[in-house]
């Protein structure tokens, strides 16, 4: 039986052709929540610490090693949307769990006065501390916190989300949940599940960005330097062919430190097409292509603008993604 036994097993191939057959093993349920939310950005954020505080148990599952998603990974430094001008005056049109963080920024000292750029306002605010902030809003409403892991799969009953199962170092588990939210980014959990969603509107994503910080700026020379100045000065330098400069409509603003900015002035494409958020090899040229046109636009601000003459890039993030999957849920 044994020779038998062995020489078929030489007959069980798990890799065939272009498909790797995976071994079925038992998962272990680590944990089961009244509230299970997917993605511990903005999105999460609000839902979590909303169920917490209703009295539902609740679990926040987050990828990284912190919360606040985007806002931390891609150093985005703003936050815009939650005011528009009223007769060139900051409104605040967002308020609940935002009015809760941006006063808890404030008595930190780690959020900017509204900046006026068109017709909106925008506010810088410190990255250590909004993700530092955000973990204790949630402990505080008695949600719990679990990090670094990565969401693989869904549990299913029918057309009923279950559950979600992870990925860690601590191999693959299962957590259900009795209702299951999306906040990912990139509506993973639903993709998973089987909702039909659509790449962008029709076929068009969002170009990303790369985000950088500099450092050694001379705020009282760079403060004067207008938007419509600085983009005006990027169109110049790529007229004169030393530049590389694909974005035009840069952005940059002072955080709450001193000499720093953190600068919105990068667009990723390949050759002019859509980045595919969602794509291994698109993420990866993004990232790298992201990284050069950062070093490209530090030599342009210490050549062109001033006050950034001695500055330098202390840090990007990771490609920011604007847009992938669109959710047909059961409104638009």
């Amino acid at each position: 039986m044994r020779a038998l036994a062995d020489k078929n097993a030489k007959k069980t191939r798990p890799i065939k052709r272009n498909v790797y057959f995976e071994k079925a093993r038992e998962i272990p349920i680590i944990a089961r929540k009244d509230v299970l939310v997917g993605g511990g950005g903005p999105a999460g954020l609000s839902a979590a610490i909303s169920a917490a505080r209703a009295g539902a148990d609740v679990l926040l599952v987050e990828r990284c090693g912190y919360l606040t998603g985007a806002h931390a990974s891609a150093i985005i430094g703003t936050f815009c949307g939650i005011f528009n001008l009223v007769g060139g005056r900051p409104n605040q049109l967002i308020k609940g769990l935002t009015s809760e963080l941006l006063d808890n920024l404030k008595l930190h000292n780690g959020l900017s006065e509204p900046i006026r750029d068109g017709n909106a306002a925008i506010v810088v605010y410190d990255p250590f501390l909004f993700k530092q902030l955000s973990e204790e809003l949630v402990l505080k409403a008695g949600a719990e916190i679990l990090m670094h892991a990565w969401i693989a799969d869904v549990i299913m009953e029918g057309n009923q989300i279950k559950g979600l199962i992870i990925e860690s170092k601590a191999g693959r588990q299962a957590i259900l949940g009795k209702v299951v939210i999306d906040a990912t980014g990139d509506g993973d959990i639903a993709a998973r599940a089987g909702v039909p969603f659509r790449l962008g509107e029709k076929g068009f994503m969002q170009f990303p960005s790369t985000m950088f910080r500099m450092e050694n700026v001379n705020q009282e020379k760079a403060k004067h330097v207008t938007f419509a100045e600085l983009r005006q000065q990027i169109r110049a330098a790529k007229e004169t062919a030393r530049f590389r400069l694909p974005r035009e409509d840069g952005l940059f603003f002072f955080t709450p430190r001193k000499g720093e900015v953190v600068c919105n002035v990068t667009t990723v494409s390949k050759e002019g097409k859509v980045i595919n958020g969602t794509d291994l090899v698109d993420l990866t040229f993004a990232e790298i292509e992201g990284k050069r046109q950062a070093r490209e636009y530090e030599r342009f601000f210490r050549e062109k603008i001033p006050g950034f003459e001695e500055s330098f890039i202390d840090d990007t993030g990771e490609i920011g993604i604007r847009e992938t999957r669109i959710i047909d849920g059961e409104y638009i």
